[in-house]
Order: structure tokens, then sequence, then C-alpha cells
């Protein structure tokens, strides 16, 4: 019985969790919060610990989304009628040892922190069905989130600002993978997004780099939208938070150019944490 929960978890985490893509992801967190210490053992511990979080969040996002999956997206594990039993567990473990891990690398008040996220976010699951665009939204804020917890100095503006960074990364990102389709509103939306990660870093660290940092992302995210405006096979929304979370699955044919966002990112956290130590 064992045996066979952690054959389906490991399933599962083949099919929804591929590391090739969250890794990275993982990494992307880690470094917002922490810059330079990046590259330390503490560091290291901080991208198992922000790819722990992302991976209880995801597994929590299908279970609650496991019945409607069914109907839209039967391929996947949990809406395919396996046993929900063995993932409630795993998320619960995952939660628990996330908080612990918490305390221990930051202190109890981040622990504290990832615990009043996690209510935070279950008394959205259960008060919000829909999954429009607000829905992914406020979903997506627990990525900043993440950064906040993992960060040594969350209210330090350079920790805030790459938070925001971040957000507005995966907001981008969501936007792309959609279609920036769904109401004319949507093309406004990933314009501040753009905006926002090519500007942070000429408020906080005014100069050459971060000139060229705006830049950079000016230009790669037009290259995106621009890609994005040519037919699509697929409209889908990031994984775990849109109206279909195809995109960071192991089938998903992902277009290079919707990943463009998180290039943008990392040149405005490289130029953000320039002679910062977290």
């Amino acid at each position: 019985m064992f045996t066979s929960s952690l054959e389906s978890i490991g399933a599962w985490r083949a099919q929804r969790l591929p590391l090739a893509r969250f890794a990275p992801l993982a990494v992307l967190i880690a470094w917002a919060a922490c810059g330079s210490a990046l590259a330390s053992a503490r560091g290291l511990a901080l991208v198992v610990l922000a790819l722990s979080l992302v991976a209880q969040c995801r597994l929590w996002d299908d279970l609650v989304d496991r019945n409607s999956d069914r109907s839209t997206h039967p391929q996947r594990l949990l809406a395919a009628g396996v046993a929900s039993g063995p993932f409630v567990h795993a998320a619960v473990v995952l939660a628990a040892a996330n908080m612990i891990a918490l305390a221990a690398l930051r202190g109890w008040p981040h622990g504290l922190g990832a615990a009043a996220l996690f209510g935070a976010l279950a008394l959205w699951y259960r008060g919000h069905r829909a999954r429009g665009r607000v829905h992914a939204n406020v979903l997506l804020l627990k990525y900043p989130a993440f950064v906040l917890l993992l960060a040594a100095s969350p209210l330090g503006t350079a920790t805030m600002a790459a938070a925001l960074i971040v957000y507005a990364a995966m907001c981008a990102f969501e936007l792309l993978d959609s279609g920036l389709a769904r109401t004319p509103a949507e093309p406004i939306a990933f314009a501040a997004h753009t905006l926002a990660i090519a500007v942070a870093p000429m408020l906080l660290r005014p100069g050459i780099a971060a000139i060229g940092s705006g830049a950079l992302c000016l230009a790669l995210m037009a290259i995106a939208r621009c890609t994005h405006l040519l037919p699509s096979p697929s409209g889908r929304g990031v994984g775990g938070e849109g109206a279909s979370r195809e995109a960071f699955t192991a089938s998903s044919p992902a277009s290079p150019a919707r990943y463009l966002p998180f290039v943008c990112a990392a040149a405005a956290l490289f130029v953000i944490h320039l002679g910062v130590e977290a």
C-alpha cells in the first residue's frame, strides 16, 4: 500500500512537476530572496525549500481542482480517479516540513508566516470556485510571498522589489500562455507587468546596468508579445493558476517565447542584488 502510494506520488511529480521546468523557477525564487547568498550552502537549501513550497501548492491546487479537471483535463492523474488520500497526506506533510524548514533557516516568524499564507490560501480556495483571471492573479501572489518568506530581511527594499519582479514575471507568463485574448484589458496588463520588471531596477539601482536591464526587458517582452500574436495551437494558463494550467507540464509543447518574462526577471534581479548581501 505504501509503495503504491509512493509510486502514485512519483507519477504525479513526473507529470505535474517536471524538474526541468520547476527547478529553474525555484532558483529564481531563491535568488530573489537571497541574492548573492544563493552561491552558498544556505542558498542551496533555500532553492530546495522554494521547490518544496512550489510542489506543495501545486499539489494542493490539483487536489482542489480534481473534480473540474475530470471534464477539462481528464489526462491529469488526480482527475483520472486515483485515490486522493495519499496526495492529501503528501500535501500536509509538505506543508508541515516547509514551515519547520522556514523556522529553522530563517526563524520562527517565517514559519508562522508560512502558516498564515497557507491559511489565506485555504480560505481563498474555500470561498472562490471560479477559475477566471482574478483567481489566477490572486493565486500567483504566493510566489512573491515565497520570496518574502525565504528572505532574511523580507521588508527590505531590495527584497520587496525582487518579490514584485517575480510576481510581474509570473503574471506576464500567465498572460502570454493564455494568448492575451480573453479580454481587451489583458494586453494593458501585460504592458504594466513589463514596465514593472523594466523600471524596478532603475528606481532601486539607477545606472548603466539598470538601463541595460530595462532595455533588454522591453525588447524581449516585445518579442514575446509579437510571437503570441501568431496563430498558436494552444492557449493554456500557467501551471496551477490559470484556466487550464498546462504550460509547465511534461507534455506541454511550450513555446520558448512564453518563458522570456523569466529571463527579464533574472536580469532585473541581477541588477537589484548588485552589492547587496542578503
